[in-house]
């Protein structure tokens, strides 16, 4: 069953009170200002705040670009043919400068452009002002939908995916160790497409754990963070290293069978000396496995008073 996720939840309300409100001023956009509003949507309240300024500034460029040049296509030149080609250097010009100038929204400046220009039946000043108050209105409802609404809770999803791809590692890795004990033939291609996977996963967690890391840092500004708090972020941080250089050992196990079984010629007769010893490194190979799984979810599912205890003894 699919289930509607808060962003859509937030977008779906993002869109009524945009709407809402530009129902009120009928000089205003309500298209630009719902598209802006939708695509201004973030996943954190700090990312939110962040890139509504810098949306912000590129709408104040798109929009001063689109109102100059419309004017001179209007105003000016009164050729509507000219209108298009302007609209399109304008484009071009916004990009350009939002590049030049490190402001990180270049299609919201270029939509501004776009918005402040095109289907203009009066003047280009007056039609271009109230287009740049719409995009500006998108911005302004969706930065506040993410302040009001309350964000994902990162944290328990950065457990539950370190405890799913942990669990995960341990099943490749007693795998690859077993064929590379045992020196028995291994899809090695199969093998290399469980770690990228894996590797895939582990992408998403450091996104997460970035979403995780703006959601502190904004919080720090209302009250003092806990200790214990950033120091999780560490561990959190350091497990990530951990099970990726992990999958990584676990391909070198995989290549180097897959080279001693060709080597060999697919031989699998083993001496009963050698026998046992296998048995030996087996058993070892459990326990190594058995204790990193306990190590992270005592890592992961402890409270704030265990968590220092935990930290302080590492």
């Amino acid at each position: 069953m699919i289930r509607i996720g808060l962003r859509i939840w937030k977008t779906g309300i993002a869109t009524a009170i945009t709407l809402l409100v530009t129902s009120y001023f009928s000089e205003l956009d309500p298209v630009i200002a719902v598209v802006t509003a939708i695509i201004s949507l973030q996943p954190s309240i700090a990312e939110s705040i962040k890139r509504g300024w810098h949306r912000i500034q590129a709408t104040l460029v798109g929009a001063a670009i689109g109102i100059t040049l419309g004017y001179i296509a209007i105003e000016l030149t009164d050729l509507w043919i000219v209108l298009p080609i302007l609209a399109g250097l304008g484009v071009v010009l916004a990009i350009f400068l939002s590049n030049k100038f490190k402001i990180q929204e270049a299609v919201i400046s270029a939509i501004a452009v776009v918005a402040t220009m095109v289907g203009i039946t009066s003047s280009i000043v007056a039609s271009g002002g109230y287009r740049l108050l719409s995009t500006l209105l998108g911005i302004i409802v969706a930065t506040i939908i993410n302040l009001i609404f309350i964000p994902p809770q990162y944290r328990p999803t950065l457990i539950e995916e370190f405890r799913s791809i942990n669990e995960q590692i341990i099943i490749l890795f007693k795998s690859s160790m077993r064929s590379f004990i045992s020196c028995c033939g291994q899809d090695l291609l199969k093998a290399e497409e469980r770690v990228d996977e894996l590797k895939e996963e582990l992408e998403k967690t450091k996104q997460h754990l970035a979403y995780y890391k703006d959601e502190l840092g904004y919080r720090r500004y209302l009250a003092t963070l806990p200790k214990f708090v950033v120091k999780e972020v560490v561990i959190f941080e350091k497990s990530l290293k951990t099970l990726d250089l992990l999958l990584d050992r676990i391909l070198n196990i995989a290549k180097t069978t897959d080279s001693r079984y060709h080597r060999k010629g697919g031989q699998k007769k083993i001496n009963a000396e050698y026998g046992k010893l296998l048995k030996t490194i087996v058993k070892m190979s459990n326990m190594v496995t058995s204790v990193q799984g306990e190590v992270i979810n005592l890592l992961f599912t402890y409270d704030s008073k265990e968590a220092e205890i935990i930290i302080n003894n590492l």
